[in-house]
């Protein structure tokens, strides 16, 4: 019993690309926002951009990352299971399956970007913090 098709592998490994991509094209923006400068007084506009790369950019690849990781956490969980029972000699019978390797591949680079996003977007939620204790 396959847990993992090859159209599950194919759509899996096109929406880790994706995030993926969304994330490099707005790396420099993010990083940019995690590092603003914290003016003495009068962050507004330094406030209002930190905040609209937070909400439009940052904050929103995150949760679609923790979406894919979720709807993605089944067939994860039955292949390593399988995986964990052939080495332990419970099913002696299974074998060695590419595509079921693969799809833990693109999973495991799923959780990366997931941790990366979570990073980057834990910085740019502080520097926003931050900026809004500037008086105006």
């Amino acid at each position: 019993m396959n847990s993992v098709s090859g159209d599950l592998l194919a759509a899996s490994s096109l929406l880790v690309a994706l995030v993926g991509l969304l994330y490099s094209t707005w790396y420099a923006e993010i990083t940019a926002a995690a590092e603003t400068l914290i003016p003495l007084h009068d962050a507004s506009k330094p406030r209002s951009n930190t905040r609209s790369t937070l909400r439009m950019r940052a904050a929103p690849l995150l949760l679609l990352a923790i979406v894919l990781v979720l709807l993605l956490l089944p067939p994860a969980l039955t292949v390593v299971i399988q995986a964990l029972q052939h080495l332990f000699g419970s099913r002696p019978d299974s074998h060695y399956d590419a595509v079921q390797a693969c799809f833990i591949a693109v999973y495991l680079a799923l959780l990366v970007l997931v941790v990366t996003l979570w990073t980057a977007t834990r910085r740019v939620w502080l520097r926003l913090k931050e900026l809004e204790k500037v008086p105006d």
